[in-house]
């Protein structure tokens, strides 16, 4: 119950970059043309374990972590250090690994 409202609070932490429902976000390429891009932003929360997954770093730590930390502060809890990791999971380093409900999750060019 205590972490009601949290899938909701990541999506609404995006708002000001896209009010898309899909999430679509325009950027200005060199050329002066312009790419949408996806930002898929999303919160899987089981309990009280959650993860949030983005296509750019650079949102989870802009956008995402102070609204999620707001959130939980609120609430009298906080992002443990110990288990709150950013990165990719295409990088190679034995860390770039989701560990998530018993589950591993790493990247495989299989």
């Amino acid at each position: 119950m205590t972490l009601k409202g949290l899938e909701q609070t990541v999506l609404n932490s995006i708002k000001s970059l896209t009010n898309s429902a899909t999430q679509q976000y325009y950027i200005k390429n060199g050329d002066g043309t312009s790419k949408r891009i996806q930002i898929g932003v999303k919160c899987v929360r089981y309990v009280y374990d959650f993860v949030i997954l983005a296509r750019s770093k650079n949102i989870l730590i802009k956008y995402v972590m102070p609204k999620v930390n707001k959130f939980l502060k609120e609430r009298g809890l906080w992002l443990s250090p110990d288990k709150t990791k950013i990165f990719k999971l295409s990088d190679k380093e034995p860390r770039a690994q989701l560990d998530f409900l018993g589950y591993i999750f790493k990247y495989s060019q299989k």
